[in-house]
């Protein structure tokens, strides 16, 4: 385990900046990096952002080169600079909650090769993406969240500081895995081995195919869409199990108390106490307007207060960078002067 935020290995002088008057000239870095897209907020010291910027995956385990997602955070921070007229070298604290970050070694690697290649002269801190959402939902960060988007990830801070996220330590969830449960579905239903689910016609027509055949043709061929393009199926298996399909009923059921019970784990394990210790909510499945994973989710818990969080992760991270600093910084005016919500929408 280990305490967050954390600093990068650079030791900090005596004369750091953040020992200084913070309103001076102090610009502040927070960037989510999820599996589909990174977004990076600068902000000044009084709290208000000044910059956004937008690229693709952060995930240095996509099987992509590293160094490609890498160079998406680059550009995402190299824009929002740009758009708020600074230089990145003025940038004095930076968070990075990345999707990626699932490792020690991938800390490292991340702090080492965004500090190089940024040349950021302030303090640097990675994280797990999961970090970043439970900053975003909580006053203080102390709880529990759960990032429901393109892939799944839960962290938890404890009273103490202790941390803990779980990378690789769960079970597939997500988006992803939700499309590549109904792919099998339909690969049951259209040979023989189960029964045509009913999400069928509205999975023929998110592909544009007129056949099971041709939509496995689209995804599998070489050249083709491939396995990430699952991810588009599964607003239909929520929708299906909301409707009762019973192929898909269980499925969502045992999904929520499934993620209900990393949760529960990841509680104990930072020692959260008091009574109904928060747990927060995230990410694009989880904001779906069929609700039964989540009423699923909701019932596991029900001595916890859970709670959908309505900001951005990324305005976690920014949070983290303030924290950081030692300045503080309202949410809501950070929210207010950022960028809209179709900005973060998943495309």
């Amino acid at each position: 385990m280990t305490r967050w935020p954390r600093h990068s290995a650079t030791t900090c002088p005596s004369d750091c900046w953040h020992d200084r008057d913070p309103t001076l000239s102090t610009l502040l870095l927070g960037v989510d990096g999820g599996a589909t897209k990174t977004v990076a907020l600068v902000a000044d010291a009084g709290g208000t952002v000044i910059g956004a910027g937008r690229a693709g995956s952060s995930d240095i385990h996509s099987g992509l080169p590293e160094e490609a997602a890498v160079a998406e955070v680059v550009a995402s921070v190299r824009e929002a600079a740009a758009v708020a007229g600074v230089e990145v070298s003025d940038l004095r604290c930076a968070v990075f909650s990345l999707c990626g970050a699932d490792w020690s070694e991938d800390v490292d690697y991340y702090e080492e090769h965004l500090g190089d290649v940024l040349a950021l002269t302030g303090h640097i801190s990675v994280m797990n993406d999961a970090f970043g959402a439970l900053r975003a939902g909580t006053r203080d960060g102390i709880g529990a969240a759960l990032v429901l988007g393109t892939g799944a990830a839960v962290a938890a801070r404890g009273e103490r500081g202790t941390t803990w996220f779980s990378g690789f330590r769960m079970e597939a969830s997500g988006a992803s895995e939700f499309g590549r449960l109904a792919y099998e579905l339909l690969i049951r239903g259209e040979y023989g081995a189960g029964p045509v689910p009913s999400f069928r016609p509205a999975a023929l027509e998110a592909f544009g195919v007129p056949s099971v055949e041709e939509l496995i043709h689209a995804v599998m061929r070489r050249g083709g869409l491939g396995r990430r393009s699952l991810a588009r199926l599964a607003p239909m298996l929520l929708e299906a199990g909301h409707r009762g399909d019973p192929l898909v009923v269980p499925i969502i059921e045992e999904h929520g108390r499934m993620l209900a019970g990393y949760v529960r784990r990841a509680a104990q394990r930072v020692s959260l106490s008091g009574d109904r210790p928060t747990v927060v909510t995230s990410g694009g499945v989880f904001r779906h307007h069929c609700a039964d994973l989540a009423d699923a989710f909701h019932a596991e818990l029900d001595d916890f207060d859970v709670r959908a969080s309505d900001a951005e992760p990324v305005y976690g991270a920014l949070l983290a960078a303030f924290d950081l600093a030692r300045v503080d910084a309202d949410i809501e005016r950070l929210r207010q002067s950022g960028p809209d919500t179709g900005y973060f929408a998943t495309s």
